[in-house]
C-alpha cells in the first residue's frame, strides 16, 4: 500500500492526537499500537511529543490484510509546531525544524 496525499494529511491531523490538551486525545495513541483510519490501518513505530520545543510527530507504517506492517513505506506525519505546548516559545530551533 503506498500512502497517498489526502492519507498523509489525514494521518498529520492524527498526530494531534498525541496531545493530552487536545479534544481527541487518545491513550491508545502510543509506539507499537495500531489503528485505523479511512479504511486503512496502520502501526504506529514511534512518536515524539516534546514539551520544550512543541514538536508533536508520529512514525506510521501501514498494516497490510495479513496484518504485517510494512516499516519501509512508513512515514512522519507532524503537526504544526504547537508554541501553546512549548516551553519556551520563542526557542529558535524549534522555528527551523520543519523548514527544511
Amino acid at each position: 500500500m503506498t500512502i497517498r496525499d489526502r492519507q498523509y494529511s489525514k494521518l498529520s491531523d492524527v498526530a494531534y492526537w498525541l496531545d493530552p490538551k487536545h479534544d481527541d486525545y487518545s491513550l491508545t495513541m502510543k509506539e507499537g499500537n495500531g489503528f485505523e483510519l479511512d479504511g486503512y490501518n496502520y502501526k504506529i513505530l514511534k512518536t515524539e511529543n516534546n514539551s520544550k520545543n512543541g514538536m508533536q510527530a508520529m512514525t506510521v507504517a501501514p498494516v497490510d490484510k495479513n496484518k504485517k506492517s510494512t516499516p519501509y513505506k512508513s512515514v512522519i506525519a507532524y503537526v504544526e509546531i504547537n508554541f501553546s505546548a512549548a516551553k519556551d516559545p520563542l526557542n529558535r530551533s524549534a522555528n527551523c525544524c520543519l523548514r527544511a
